[in-house]
């Protein structure tokens, strides 16, 4: 049977691909929901699709969000403020409000199920060894994303078990590993091809990874699953050891993993220090330092997708694809901004 989906957040780097994999089934009509005056260019292949068309909307506009939800089926829920550096409020006001614009728009509108991209960090930070969806949920307080994440699933569960959505909630690998992701990845491969990468505890903790290809097939899998409804699912394809993730990568970009060895204890405080100024100063851009990014690599984040794995996804892809083509678009890129003069 073809059905409508909705995609929020349709332009960004996972909203993109999750496009590309939903229009791989015939009939299915895929409509991806853009915040106006944003970039579309990870959106030019879907365009060409006759299955394909933009709803511009925005969380906070609840008419603009009722007419996106007009005759879906089934809404994946993506757009969201991420980063680690923003005003708790910022981070309430879009994750969890604009999450309840939407799921009132949904309901108004007869959609029957909503999937929804939550996180990994709601768990907290504080170790986890072959942990699955019943883990704590138990967000660091100092970082509001985690905590506005929390808060969007809670009101979720409420949302389901009252009957008035079907409701899936999906919590993806620490570090979702592919092309277009133009913040992350990029970052990370920027800093090992220079040398100024850092280890926490020797690069010895484990960090739980995933390919955004089997990522947004295991959201399309649950998305029409039919015992889905009321669940929550690990994403995740492998765990790897932070020392080595770094030398893949740097196996593939063919340079030379040069990193140094940082102190929790020293590094904590710092980071601390660094936060409190940048607030103090009201700085729009945080600091190359905080007490979530010295916190992930202390401790093992280790999630299993044994889960999902029981429904039965096979994950089309493996992890190792998903960081060759990480690679390979990172340095077409670099290529590209040279050949324009950008640095």
């Amino acid at each position: 049977m073809a059905r409508t989906s909705l995609v929020t957040g349709a332009n960004g780097y996972i909203g993109s691909h999750l496009v590309d994999r939903l229009l791989m089934s015939d009939g299915d009509k895929v409509i991806g929901m853009v915040l106006k005056g944003t970039d579309e260019s990870n959106l030019d292949g879907a365009k060409r699709s006759p299955d394909f068309s933009i709803a511009y909307a925005d969380l906070m506009d609840a008419a603009s969000l009722e007419r996106a939800c007009e005759g879906v089926d089934i809404i994946y829920h993506l757009a969201a403020l991420v980063t680690d550096w923003a005003p708790k409020e910022l981070f309430t006001r879009i994750i969890v409000g604009g999450t309840k614009n939407l799921v009132n728009a949904a309901i108004k509108k007869g959609v029957k199920r909503m999937v929804y991209m939550s996180s990994l960090v709601v768990h907290g930070l504080g170790g986890h060894v072959h942990a699955d969806e019943t883990a704590p949920i138990k967000p660091v307080p100092f970082f509001p994303y985690a905590v506005a994440k929390a808060e969007a699933e809670a009101f979720l569960q409420g949302v389901t078990k009252d009957g008035r959505l079907e409701i899936v909630i999906v919590r993806p690998g620490f570090d979702i590993v592919g092309p277009r992701n133009a913040l992350g990845f990029v970052e990370l491969a920027s800093a090992l091809e220079k040398g100024k990468y850092a280890f926490m505890a020797g690069g010895k903790k484990l960090i739980t990874l995933v390919n955004v290809k089997n990522l947004v097939a295991g959201m399309a899998h649950v998305g029409i699953h039919p015992a889905s409804a009321g669940e929550a699912y690990v994403i995740t394809d492998v765990s790897w050891s932070h020392r080595k993730y770094a030398e893949e990568i740097c196996k593939r970009l063919g340079c030379e993993l040069h990193a140094m060895n940082a102190n929790y204890v020293v590094a904590a405080p710092i980071a601390w220090l660094m936060e409190s100024f940048a607030k103090l100063f009201k700085a729009k851009k945080g600091p190359i330092l905080n007490r979530y990014r010295v916190s992930i690599p202390r401790n093992d984040i280790d999630f299993t997708p044994a889960k999902l794995l029981s429904t039965g996804f096979v994950p089309p892809f493996s992890f190792e694809q998903g960081l060759d083509e990480a690679v390979a678009w990172y340095k077409e890129r670099k290529a590209r901004l040279a050949a324009n003069g950008v640095k």
